[in-house]
């Protein structure tokens, strides 16, 4: 069975990055609110892949590409990801 991973984890992941780095930026960063959007990240990428070094890869490519100032889109977030062998679906929302 290919990889996969959901569209919609992608961006709730890339959302979480820049929360989380909003966050770490403020003079009084509150490690509360880190550590609780970090858990909610695991928590996404557990339900992709088990595999930690997995997990690692696709946590930095979501921090490396959220920053690509010439494509605003998540193409490049999920170019990278297809590089890594995974395929990127988009589930139809049940009615």
């Amino acid at each position: 069975m290919p990889k996969e991973i959901e569209l919609k984890d992608i961006v709730k992941m890339q959302n979480l990055y820049i929360e989380i780095f909003y966050e770490e930026d403020e003079d009084c960063p509150d490690r509360r609110i880190i550590v609780k959007k970090e858990k909610a990240v695991q928590r996404i990428l557990d339900k992709i892949i088990n595999n930690k070094g997995e997990q690692l890869a696709i946590w930095g490519t979501i921090q490396r590409e959220s920053w690509n100032i010439k494509d605003k889109t998540f193409k490049p977030i999920c170019d990278k990801l297809r590089e890594l062998g995974y395929a990127i679906i988009q589930r139809e929302k049940k009615k």
